[in-house]
């Protein structure tokens, strides 16, 4: 609630611009935070046009409003976010791992049935994070959440367990140490329901 009371008082004063872009995407973020995904969608969309495109707050908004729009079901603005992101001039973009809130949003919409609109927004993500990596390495790890999650989408477990331990190595490496354990706990959860017990617990013993 401070957050918010002092975002408001800060808006108030904010004309357009980075300032006020970056203040939206704090409240975005606190808004989330506290599952008001409503307000949140509106202030990370409010946040990608007062922020400079491209850049790595402007890709984190996006993630923000990728996901709080799928999570109240308003696949029509995951979809206009998706058509942004396409447009935008790669060479402005920061090291990849900004881009994670969008490819969490494949989530939350596969799992209410647009699992088209998660495909499309995963294919257009990948494209991004190969863009990335050719001058960053950084954009590996997010590269293979995004191609774990595309394997949840479709049903290729197998894939999904590749790319997930693929992930978190690239993670480890660029010093992302949390995220890294994530994607090895899902690994390792996977490995369980797969019937591949020791790989499973060898895996989240790792982790712990």
């Amino acid at each position: 609630e401070a957050v918010r009371e002092i975002t408001d008082r800060a808006l108030a004063c904010a004309r357009d611009g980075e300032l006020r872009g970056s203040l939206e995407l704090l409240r975005a973020e606190t808004e989330a935070c506290m599952g008001h995904h409503a307000e949140a969608s509106r202030y990370a969309l409010q946040a990608m046009e007062d922020l400079p495109e491209a850049t790595p707050p402007w890709l984190a908004a996006a993630g923000e409003a990728s996901m709080a729009s799928a999570r109240i079901g308003e696949h029509d603005r995951v979809i206009e976010v998706i058509e942004r992101f396409d447009e935008i001039d790669m060479g402005l973009s920061g090291g990849g791992v900004e881009l994670m809130g969008i490819i969490r949003a494949a989530i939350p919409l596969a799992s209410t049935g647009f699992g088209g609109t998660a495909l499309e927004l995963l294919d257009s993500v990948e494209r991004v994070l190969q863009a990335i990596a050719e001058r960053n390495p950084d954009a590996r790890g997010p590269y293979h959440s995004a191609r774990a999650l595309r394997g949840v989408c479709t049903g290729e477990l197998a894939t999904t367990l590749f790319e997930l331990e693929a992930a978190s190595r690239e993670f480890e490496s660029a010093g992302s140490l949390r995220t890294a354990w994530e994607h090895k706990a899902s690994a390792g959860y996977m490995c369980l329901e797969l019937g591949m017990l020791q790989r499973g617990e060898a895996l989240l013993m790792e982790v712990i």
